[in-house]
C-alpha cells in the first residue's frame, strides 16, 4: 500500500511514458481555434509579425511632438487619427505647438512622439478644430501612452512551444498570429467498463435486489464537460469470461481503461487477476486514503493506462476525481484546484491515512472561501455528495486540524 503522494508520483510518470508510446506519436489533427480549448499543440506558434506591428496609441488625447517649451502653450488641434486608419496623408505638422488628436489603438505618425490624455487637458479655445493647455501641475514625460512596435514581441519569435495545453490567453495568441486552425495531439481514446451481477441499466426496473448502474454514468458526463469522451462503454457481470472478454476489446481499442468495482479482496473480485493474464503490468494496488484504498492502477501490454476503481459510489467518484481526472486533463488540475481554509476543526483518518471528504464552498464576504465539511455517511452513499461543491484532501497527522487550516480542494467542475 502506498500514499496518496507516491500514488501520484507513479501515475505521473506512467502518464507521461504511456502518451508518449500510444497518444503524442500518433497523426495529429487540425481543429478549429474555438474548438481547441484544452487540446495539446504538436506545433511551436512563431510570431508572424511584430506586436504591436506599429506603435499604438494607447491613451485617447492629443499628441504632440515633445518639447519642454511646448507644455505651457496653447495646443491647437491640426487634425485627428484614428484606429484603423491606413495613414496615407502626409503629416499636417508645422508649428511647435500643433496637436493631432489620437483615438486608443491608432498607428502613430511622425513627428509626433507623446500622447496626452484628455483628462489632462483643457480646452480653451473652439477655433477651427479647437485648442488645449495642459492642466497646472501635471508632468508630461517623452513618449508616454504610447505602445511601442515589437515591445510585447518580434516577428519570427517562438511564442508558443509544441506541447502546450491551449487556455483562453493562448487563443487570443493564435488568433492574432493568424491561425484560425490548430494542430493538436489527438485525444486519448477511453474506454468504460463497470462490473457487478447487482448493476442494471439506467432505464431498466431493478429487482429487490438490484440497483442502477450510475458510476461509469457520472463519470462519462464528466469527461464530456472537458471535452473528452469514451470509445467503448461495457458492462460485465462476474464472471471471469464475460469480465475477460469486456477488458480485452476495452484494450484492444483505447488508451486509457477506466473499471468501476471487482478491484477488492472477495471471492468476486477479479479485476486484477484478469488484467495480469491479459499482459497488464501492476503498477500499485491499495492507497493509504479513505474512501478509496482498493485503487488498481497500471499499464497495458502496449502502453495502456488502466484504472480500476472500487465500486462504492462515494469511492469510485473521489478516486476519480482525484487520481484519474487531474492526469487524463493536465489543464484541468491547474486550473481547478485551490487551497483553502477550514471553517471549522477536521479530524483526519486514523493514523497514516489521507482522508477525502465532501465540503461546500462557504463565501465569508471577504478574504477567500472557506470550506465547510459534510457529514461522512460511509463509501455507498452517493445521496451525501449532493450539497457538496467538490472535495477536500486531509493529509495523515496525529492530531486534528484547527479551523482556519490550509487544505487542498477539488471541485466536482
Amino acid at each position: 500500500m502506498i500514499s496518496v503522494a507516491e500514488a501520484d508520483a507513479v501515475i505521473s510518470k506512467a502518464v507521461k511514458e504511456s502518451y508518449a508510446e500510444r497518444v503524442y506519436v500518433q497523426p495529429y489533427q487540425k481543429v478549429s481555434l474555438e474548438s481547441s480549448l484544452g487540446r495539446t499543440m504538436t506545433e511551436d506558434l512563431l510570431a508572424d509579425r511584430d506586436q504591436p506591428p506599429f506603435d499604438r496609441v494607447a491613451m485617447d488625447g492629443l499628441s504632440i511632438k515633445f518639447d519642454p517649451a511646448v507644455l505651457d502653450q496653447t495646443l491647437n488641434k491640426v487634425a485627428y487619427l484614428q484606429a484603423g486608419s491606413p495613414n496615407i496623408f502626409g503629416s499636417p505638422w508645422t508649428q511647435a505647438n500643433d496637436a493631432l488628436e489620437v483615438m486608443t489603438g491608432a498607428a502613430l505618425i511622425e513627428p509626433w512622439n507623446t500622447i496626452i490624455p484628455w483628462e489632462d487637458l483643457d480646452q480653451v479655445g473652439t477655433d477651427n478644430l479647437g485648442s488645449w493647455r495642459i492642466k497646472a501641475g501635471l508632468r508630461v514625460r517623452e513618449d508616454q501612452h504610447i505602445h511601442h512596435r515589437a515591445s510585447d514581441y518580434a516577428a519570427g519569435q517562438n511564442l508558443l512551444q509544441s506541447g502546450t495545453t491551449i487556455g483562453p490567453a493562448h487563443i487570443h495568441l493564435l488568433a492574432s498570429n493568424g491561425v484560425s486552425n490548430v494542430s493538436v495531439y489527438r485525444q486519448p481514446q477511453i474506454a468504460l467498463v463497470s462490473t457487478g451481477d447487482e448493476l442494471v441499466a439506467v432505464e431498466d426496473t431493478p429487482l429487490p435486489h438490484q440497483i442502477r448502474r450510475s458510476n461509469l454514468i457520472a463519470i462519462a458526463a464528466a469527461l464530456h464537460r472537458l471535452g473528452l469522451t469514451s470509445k467503448y462503454n461495457a458492462h460485465a457481470i462476474d464472471e471471469r469470461e464475460d469480465l475477460h472478454t469486456k477488458l480485452a476489446l476495452a484494450l484492444q481499442t483505447c488508451d486509457i481503461v477506466i473499471v468501476s468495482g471487482a478491484v477488492s479482496m472477495g471471492s468476486f473480485d477479479l479485476v486484477p487477476s484478469i488484467l495480469q493474464e491479459l499482459g497488464c503490468s501492476c503498477l500499485f494496488h491499495k492507497i493509504a486514503q479513505k474512501p478509496g484504498k482498493p485503487l488498481w492502477f497500471g499499464k497495458g501490454p502496449h502502453g495502456q493506462l488502466i484504472f480500476a476503481l472500487p465500486g462504492n459510489p462515494v469511492s469510485s467518484l473521489v478516486c476519480f476525481r482525484r487520481l484519474v481526472l487531474p492526469w487524463i486533463c493536465p489543464a484541468l488540475n491547474a486550473a481547478n484546484m485551490l487551497h483553502l481554509p477550514l471553517a471549522e476543526d477536521c479530524n483526519p483518518a486514523h493514523s497514516g491515512f489521507t482522508r477525502f471528504a465532501p465540503a461546500c464552498l462557504v463565501d465569508q464576504g471577504f478574504g477567500p472561501s472557506q470550506l465547510s465539511l459534510g457529514k461522512a455517511q460511509g463509501s455507498g452513499n452517493f445521496f451525501s455528495l449532493i450539497p457538496s461543491d467538490g472535495i477536500v484532501e486531509i493529509p495523515p497527522n496525529d492530531k486534528p486540524y484547527p479551523a482556519g487550516s490550509v487544505v487542498r480542494f477539488f471541485p466536482w467542475y
